[in-house]
C-alpha cells in the first residue's frame, strides 16, 4: 500500500448518498468494461461521479477536500460496496501509472484496478438548446404520476417512455400502454419552448421509460429548479449539482387527445380516502384471480357498490352511501385504478363516464391530471393478463423514491 499524501478526503455518507443514483446507469452485463464503472474525478471544486449506459447518463457533484486532483474509472459494484461499509472520513490516493485506486477508511484498506478517466465517455451533451426550468419537486410529482402509464411492451417503443410536448397552448407529460392514458399539464409559468422545424411545428421529446424512473429517483422534493435542455436526440436535466442526460425514443407519440371523448354523460364526486379504502378492500379478492376486476355497482338501496371477488375465496365490497352511480355494472382493471387514485392529488375524484364499454377519466375536478382507463372486459382473458402484467410493472414505479 502507498503512503502518499491522499489526493482526496470525502465523508463516506456523502458518497453513499450519491452513488446509488449514479449507478443505476451502471451496467454489470456490459461487454465494454468501462461501462461497468463509476467515473471519479476531483478537481478544487469537489468530486465528480458519472454513470453511463451509452443511452442514459447521470453526473453529480459532490464537496470534498481535495490535495491533488485526478479522475479516474472504478468498478461500479465493488466501489459501491466498499463505499456502504464504510464509516467517517475515506482518504482516497490514486497511483495514475498503475491505474490503482487506494482506498481507507478508519484502520480498513483496500486497492481498486481501475480504467483510465479518458476512456469514460463524453460527460457533456453538445449543442443543447435550453426549453425552460421547472422545480425539482413539481417534476418529480408530475412524473411520478405519469410514468405509471407508460408501456412496456418493448414492440411498441414509442409507448415505452414519456412524451414532453405543447399541446392545446400547454406543456404536458403524457404516457399510455394501451390500457390507460395519463397526463399532466404543466403550470402556465413552466411551460417549455420546444425547438420547432422548418415549417414551424414544434418538436416533441419521447423520454425512455427507464430514464424517466432514473430521473424520479435522483429528483429531490426541494425547492430548486431543473433547467431543461434538448438537442434533437437528447434531453437533459440540471439542478443543483446534478445532471441527468438521456438519448430521445426515436418515433411519433399517438395522437392522444383525440382520445379523450368530447363530453361527458355522467360524471360522480368521490371522497378520495374512502374510495381507495374501498379499492384497496376489494383488490384482497380481486388480485386472486387473473382478472383483476374491481367491479362498480348500482346498489339497489342507493349508493355505491365497489367491489371484487374470487370464486375460490369469496368477495368483499363496501357501499358508498350517497353516490348514485348512472351504471348497472362496469369493470375496471383493480390495479389501474388504485394506482390513478394514488396518484391524484386533492380529497375529492371526479369520475367521468358515457357507456359501461366507454373509458373512464379519473381527475381531482381541476383536470391538470387526468387519469383515462379502458374499461375491462370479463370475458378477454388475454387481455386481462396483459393488463395485470402491466399494472405490476407500474407498480414497482410506485416504489422509485
Amino acid at each position: 500500500m502507498t503512503k502518499a499524501t491522499p489526493n482526496l478526503k470525502i465523508n463516506a455518507l456523502e458518497l453513499q448518498a450519491a452513488l446509488p443514483k449514479v449507478t443505476k446507469v451502471v451496467s454489470r452485463n456490459s461487454t465494454l468494461p468501462v461501462l461497468q464503472a463509476v467515473y471519479l474525478a476531483c478537481d478544487p471544486e469537489g468530486v465528480t461521479l458519472a454513470g453511463t449506459d451509452l443511452e442514459s447518463g447521470i453526473t453529480m457533484r459532490v464537496a470534498a477536500e481535495i490535495n491533488a486532483p485526478f479522475k479516474t474509472c472504478v468498478p461500479g459494484a465493488t466501489f459501491a460496496s466498499l463505499v456502504n461499509a464504510a464509516d467517517g472520513i475515506l482518504e482516497f490516493t490514486y497511483d495514475e501509472s498503475a491505474s490503482t485506486l487506494y482506498v481507507k477508511s478508519q484502520g480498513s484498506k483496500s486497492k481498486l484496478l481501475c480504467i483510465p478517466g479518458d476512456e469514460f465517455p463524453p460527460l457533456a451533451v453538445e449543442g443543447a438548446a435550453e426549453l425552460g426550468k421547472v422545480p425539482t419537486g413539481a417534476l418529480k410529482n408530475m412524473l411520478k404520476s405519469v410514468v405509471i402509464a407508460s408501456s412496456v411492451d418493448e414492440s411498441r417503443p414509442t409507448l415505452v417512455g414519456v412524451q414532453l410536448a405543447n399541446v392545446n397552448g400547454a406543456t404536458s407529460l403524457t404516457a399510455a400502454d394501451g390500457f390507460r392514458l395519463a397526463t399532466y399539464r404543466l403550470p402556465d409559468t413552466c411551460k417549455l419552448n420546444l425547438p420547432t422545424d422548418e415549417d414551424g411545428k414544434e418538436s416533441e421529446a419521447i423520454i425512455p421509460r427507464a430514464a424517466v424512473i432514473n430521473l424520479i429517483a435522483a429528483l429531490s422534493d426541494g425547492a430548486s429548479d431543473v433547467t431543461i435542455s434538448m438537442t434533437s436526440s437528447t434531453i437533459v436535466f440540471e439542478w443543483d449539482k446534478t445532471t441527468v442526460r438521456t438519448q430521445l425514443v426515436a418515433g411519433q407519440f399517438p395522437d392522444w387527445p383525440g382520445i379523450f371523448p368530447a363530453s361527458w354523460k355522467h360524471e360522480i364526486t368521490v371522497n378520495k380516502r374512502e374510495f381507495q379504502a374501498a379499492v384497496k378492500r376489494a383488490e384482497i379478492f380481486a388480485r386472486e384471480t387473473h382478472a383483476f376486476v374491481l367491479r362498480f355497482e348500482a346498489s339497489e338501496d342507493g349508493g355505491l357498490t365497489i367491489a371484487g371477488e374470487a370464486a375460490e375465496t369469496g368477495r368483499g365490497e363496501t357501499l358508498l352511501e350517497g353516490v348514485t352511480f348512472p351504471l348497472d355494472l362496469f369493470g375496471l382493471n383493480v390495479a389501474f385504478a388504485r394506482q390513478g387514485l394514488e396518484a391524484i392529488e386533492g380529497t375529492q375524484v371526479h369520475m367521468r363516464l358515457n357507456a359501461k364499454n366507454a373509458p373512464t377519466l379519473l381527475t381531482n375536478g381541476s383536470d391538470a391530471y387526468r387519469y383515462l382507463i379502458m374499461p375491462m372486459h370479463l370475458e378477454d382473458q388475454k387481455e386481462q393478463a396483459r393488463a395485470t402484467a402491466a399494472a405490476a410493472a407500474a407498480d414497482e414505479v410506485q416504489q422509485v423514491e
